[in-house]
């Protein structure tokens, strides 16, 4: 049991460590800009009940939110595919961010309409 505790700590220690370094690096990149720029968004953070957590660094580039809610997302897929909504996920394709919208139609085909997050546009649809 005593071994156990001591390979515990050490693997306690060595995550902090990890975490102090990956924050030091994620503040370094948000002090210049365009230079790891990956890893400004999030960085894992050990805390001292021994869980790890994403924390977002406030000086990040995070993505804007987008102009088009999900539920307007919904309503303008479910005009375009009648049907049931089974998932929506924020995917990039075509070369903008969409909402893929997946609707189960009543003769049972699944189908993913794409709606544009900044105009609402469908772009399409997948089968």
């Amino acid at each position: 049991m005593r071994v156990f505790g001591h390979m515990l700590k050490a693997v306690a220690a060595t995550a902090l460590a990890t975490a102090a370094a990956l924050a030091f690096i994620g503040t370094a990149a948000a002090n210049q800009p365009g230079k790891l720029a990956s890893l400004t968004t999030t960085a894992p953070v050990v805390f001292p009940d021994a869980s790890v957590r994403r924390v977002a660094d406030k000086k990040s580039d995070a993505a804007p939110r987008p102009k088009v809610t999900r539920e307007q997302a919904e309503a303008i897929a479910l005009k375009a595919v009648p049907g049931k909504i089974t998932s929506v996920e924020i995917e990039p394709k075509r070369g903008k961010l969409v909402y893929a919208v997946e609707i189960m139609t009543p003769q049972g085909e699944e189908t993913d309409v794409l709606v544009d997050t900044e105009t609402g546009e469908v772009l399409g649809t997948e089968n």
